[in-house]
């Protein structure tokens, strides 16, 4: 019989100095399976480990610890032993009781050198048993008022024992779940704007704002677009810098930045150009730059999939996070970029169809299979997402600085 399929999102999990310290992975399998088994979380867990081991951890992780959802009967029965236990953390459901099997396999699994993670953690008298053995507990900050949040810190706290706050949306709730001794954090608050309505863009940022605003200008001349980039010193070398490497594969150095412009084509350098905007703000989290390079190329293979313009899917998904970047409301900044009415729409309301494609990727982005399964654009190429992932570690890795 034909193993079933599965949709896969990796979720960052942040340190105190938000560098990724891992990824969460999950899945969602075939709905045609799911419908002949009595347990969707164990088809699910199960899919995923045959998807990792066909698909790669590094592929999907790069070298980044991974955790991964492991519910009883996966637990019991030892299938989590296929995994590297040096690069794996087993994130043990929420439904799981301390009996007398699950300690038994618990210790087998930390004898092996496997990481443990309690996920959605309520301590009580069926679950208690499991902290002495666990390297990690998951608290989901919205289960607790701020109250119940401390006892519930206060009272796992031990040496050795590392807390991860979860579900953590805002930069106030990531600074009461630091001060509360949580080390490690999850959810979407980083890609969240600390808005400051009165700050002002610095210079080279206003000047990357208009190149790539004059690059949806189809009657924008090379000159112009010259003229535009030369203004900013970083961008013109690191533009040549990109064309040079190896990835491009120009048969002659390129000599002049009109040269690299004629070289790499208005289309790449369009893409460049809104990469490097987001790369030139040092003051924010790497992987904010990656979701949005992870969105905007699932935007633009969404968009090529389901016959719309795949370019300007790059566009939107690219510049879903800028409020994030720029601390600033989303309405303010595509004011300033004077950008067409469907790619404003789309990145103030997600609506219209540039909007809904964009909904699509963050719905897979964040694993609400729901939501994707109801949307429009949902349906995709079991390979986009991995694609996506595939072409941001590319692109990055050419940007890099020196």
């Amino acid at each position: 019989m034909k193993a079933p399929s599965a949709l896969l999102a990796r979720q960052p999990i942040f340190d105190r100095s938000l560098k990724v310290a891992g990824y969460e992975i999950l899945f969602r399998a075939d709905s045609g399976w799911l419908t002949q088994m009595a347990s969707p979380d164990n088809l699910t867990a199960e899919v995923g480990i045959h998807a990792l081991l066909d698909l790669g951890l590094d592929r999907i992780v790069g070298n980044r610890p991974v955790w991964i959802n492991i519910p009883r009967n996966v637990l019991v029965s030892g299938i989590f032993e296929f995994f590297p236990p040096e690069r794996v953390v087993l994130e043990l459901l929420e439904t799981i009781e301390a009996d007398e099997e699950v300690l038994a396999a618990v210790r087998h699994a930390r004898s092996l050198g496997f990481k443990i993670a309690l996920d959605d953690f309520v301590l009580n008298s069926n679950t208690q048993d499991l902290v002495p053995l666990a390297d990690y507990v998951k608290l989901d900050v919205l289960a607790f008022d701020e109250a119940g949040l401390r006892s519930a810190a206060a009272k796992l706290a031990r040496p050795g024992l590392r807390l991860l706050a979860e579900k953590v949306e805002t930069h106030a709730c990531f600074q009461l779940a630091t001060d509360l001794g949580c080390t490690l954090f999850q959810g979407y608050f980083f890609a969240r704007p600390q808005l400051v309505e009165c700050r002002r863009v610095h210079n080279n940022r206003l000047a990357l704002l208009r190149v790539v605003a004059e690059l949806q200008d189809e009657k924008s001349s090379i000159e112009r677009i010259e003229e535009l980039i030369r203004s900013d010193v970083g961008l013109s070398y690191r533009l040549m810098r990109y064309v040079n490497s190896a990835g491009i594969g120009t048969l002659a150095p390129i000599e002049s930045l009109r040269h690299a412009i004629m070289t790499l084509g208005m289309e790449r350098v369009r893409a460049c150009v809104l990469v490097l905007m987001l790369t030139a703000y040092d003051d924010k989290p790497d992987e904010l730059v990656t979701t949005s390079l992870v969105r905007a190329r699932y935007c633009q293979l969404l968009c090529e999939f389901h016959g719309l313009d795949g370019k300007r899917g790059f566009l939107v998904g690219l510049l879903s996070a800028i409020d994030a970047f720029l601390d600033r409301t989303i309405e303010s900044i595509v004011r300033e970029m004077g950008l067409a009415e469907d790619l404003a729409v789309a990145l103030i309301s997600h609506e219209g169809e540039l909007g809904l494609v964009l909904e699509a990727a963050i719905a897979c982005e964040r694993a609400d299979w729901e939501g994707l399964a109801k949307s429009h654009y949902g349906n995709a190429p079991e390979d986009t997402y991995l694609a996506a992932l595939s072409w941001s570690a590319q692109m990055q890795s050419s940007l890099a600085g020196p």
